[in-house]
């Protein structure tokens, strides 16, 4: 397996996607990864230049004016994305914006739930508007390609229309990924809530051993004697405050960002990693 890595130092300039293209070619590369491209979402990358054939795949993280840039391209023969770990067009700014907008309750433990159910119902609203525009987008482009690939049986496609065509299958590849991921996370919710018959089966046998066990150590004396002695050993009152005071925000922010990120605490499908992001804004 061919795995190239480059630090470009901007990738703008045809000359140097020309030159990007004949490494690839050259050494059969699998996996490409480009840092330093310098490319900003206004300035959009040509990636089929870049690779030297038409089956690929490829993620790309923007630079912050001048700096940075990543973009990863691959053989989509030999490799598959299982998680897409990138926001949607204006997603993230839209979740931003709602966590700011969002005013509610006094109380710390009505204000968070609330809060998080108001997100929940503006996503839905945007998603049952983004939705059936990405699903339209999705049928177009499957119809160009198609008259593409009829044309292509008669004539030979130009560079920009073969181009074209490369450009049209990796969106349509985006689009779909974007589909199962949905369906995943659907699902994913559907089986924390109503579970499998195997996970019930498995709840009624709990539920008939802690009623074994409840019932055989139920206790039978209403009362029983006290230990009362000075030669206990006990706690200081620091220590005994420490105990018994609430947490810190410390503590809460350690807690939750030691946990998985793909899990969620609640089935309102919020996951950790989701929590983790919103926490910088």
């Amino acid at each position: 397996m061919n795995c190239l890595s480059l630090n470009i130092r901007g990738i703008g300039e045809e000359y140097k996607v020309s030159w990007v293209r004949r490494l690839t070619m050259k050494y059969r590369t699998m996996f490409l990864g480009v840092q330093e491209t310098q490319i900003s979402d206004e300035n959009p990358i040509d990636v089929s230049g870049c690779w030297y054939n038409g089956e690929f795949g490829f993620a790309a993280t923007p630079s912050t004016r001048r700096s940075g840039g990543l973009l990863s391209i691959w053989d989509s023969k030999l490799f598959q994305v299982d998680e897409v770990i990138k926001a949607r067009d204006g997603f993230e700014q839209l979740i931003k914006d709602l966590w700011k907008k969002f005013k509610g309750y006094n109380n710390p433990d009505a204000y968070l739930p609330a809060k998080f159910q108001f997100l929940k119902n503006e996503i839905k609203k945007w998603r049952a508007k983004d939705h059936p525009k990405k699903m339209d987008e999705l049928a177009k482009l499957k119809h160009r390609v198609h008259e593409l690939d009829i044309a292509a049986e008669t004539k030979m496609l130009s560079d920009l229309e073969l181009q074209e065509r490369r450009l049209d299958v990796q969106r349509i590849t985006e689009l779909e990924k974007l589909v199962v991921l949905d369906l995943k996370q659907k699902a994913r919710i559907r089986w924390i809530i109503d579970g499998d018959e195997n996970s019930r089966f498995s709840m009624a046998i709990k539920d008939e051993v802690l009623s074994f066990y409840q019932k055989k150590f139920q206790e039978k004396l209403p009362s029983k004697p006290k230990l009362i002695s000075s030669d206990f050993c006990m706690l200081d009152a620091v220590t005994r405050s420490k105990i018994e005071s609430p947490f810190i925000m410390v503590e809460i922010k350690q807690a939750i960002w030691a946990c998985g990120g793909y899990k969620a605490p609640s089935p309102d499908g919020f996951t950790f990693e989701f929590i983790k992001n919103i926490g910088t804004y």
